[in-house]
């Protein structure tokens, strides 16, 4: 029998990882995640036990392994502001599980968010390389020439589908449309395969490419801002969903379901890190992608075994799910690459 630590020390938390007290219940668990509800409504919050993996509602437990706690979905739970405690379920969890303790301080938004400047042609051509070849590897539709091709493909299937949902991204960023973009998010949001379904993962790394480039855009980041208000609420980008400020009764759920319905659009995993991505803040792997696409104009451009590497690291989450957030990222600089 396997014996379980009685406590243990998370290593970092993320941003919108709430630092005031909360109970919730346990959504889902998997062998290197456990997803948790808070009980007032909202975005799910998330213990991984890979720090490449993290994401500004996660918290980083090194080298857990949430399926050997006994936890069940619906299992309770609460946090007192600073150990996390698992109650008596189904799944024994008060025997099981270890308490956990968060550390006070958050992980700064700003290192949640890639760095902003204008990327080298040659750095652009090496992260598509490696990102198509991936794709190529994993058939994962559609392929970034069927994206940066000068017409969408024919006919009504998936990758058709997808690439008319992404130039009409394009275009509603070229009109500074926020109607346009909801229209084109929505066709996007829960569409395609996987846990987080394809569309959703495309969104998130064209956000990111987008907030990327908003230095060299004047009006960029404030048209994003307003695109992710309109998708998720003003809720979603304040304080109480960057973890800073105790909320009131309801304001963990104020902006799980604005005026865009992208949530209701998708799952729970999912809508979270959508959220994040609306609000400018993404997971560890997406950032060190774009910014090792991006350097900065005061260093060399990364080797392509860097960027490379970068996109290996990426493509480790989920079957596509990297590669599909990295596709939108490219997506964002369509045109510096050609397309």
């Amino acid at each position: 029998m396997r014996t379980l630590p009685c406590s243990l020390i998370a290593s970092v938390a993320g941003s919108s990882f709430p630092a005031y007290p909360f109970s919730f219940t346990v959504h889902s668990v998997f062998p290197r995640a456990a997803n948790l509800r808070p009980s007032g409504g909202g975005f799910l919050l998330s213990l991984v036990s890979d720090a490449a993996k993290a994401h500004p509602h996660s918290s980083v437990v090194p080298s857990a392994r949430f399926e050997d706690w006994g936890l069940l979905p619906g299992d309770p739970g609460c946090f007192d502001g600073e150990v996390i405690r698992f109650g008596a379920g189904r799944g024994g969890g008060r025997a099981a599980a270890p308490e956990i303790t968060l550390p006070r301080s958050r992980r700064p938004a700003d290192d949640e968010s890639p760095s902003r400047g204008r990327p080298r042609a040659e750095s652009l051509r090496a992260a598509a390389d490696a990102v198509e070849a991936l794709r190529a590897e994993r058939r994962a539709e559609p392929s970034l020439a069927e994206l940066f091709a000068a017409a969408p493909p024919a006919g009504n299937g998936f990758s058709a589908r997808f690439v008319r949902a992404a130039r009409e991204l394009e275009r509603a960023e070229a009109a500074r449309s926020v109607p346009l973009f909801l229209a084109a998010a929505r066709k996007l949001a829960g569409f395609g395969p996987g846990l987080t379904p394809a569309g959703d993962d495309f969104l998130c790394g064209w956000f990111a490419g987008q907030r990327a480039r908003a230095a060299d855009r004047p009006g960029s980041a404030a048209f994003l801002d307003e695109c992710g208000a309109a998708a998720f609420g003003a809720g979603a980008l304040g304080a109480a969903a960057l973890g800073t400020a105790e909320p009131g009764a309801d304001a963990l759920s104020a902006g799980a379901h604005g005026t865009g319905g992208l949530a209701e659009r998708t799952n729970d995993i999912s809508a979270a890190f959508l959220a994040d991505a609306a609000g400018g803040r993404f997971g560890s792997a997406l950032v060190a992608f774009a910014d090792a696409v991006i350097a900065d104009a005061a260093i060399a451009a990364r080797s392509a075994d860097e960027i490379a590497n970068s996109v290996a690291v990426l493509g480790d989450l989920g079957h596509s799910s990297g590669t599909d957030a990295a596709a939108g990222f490219l997506f964002a600089y369509r045109e510096e690459i050609g397309g």
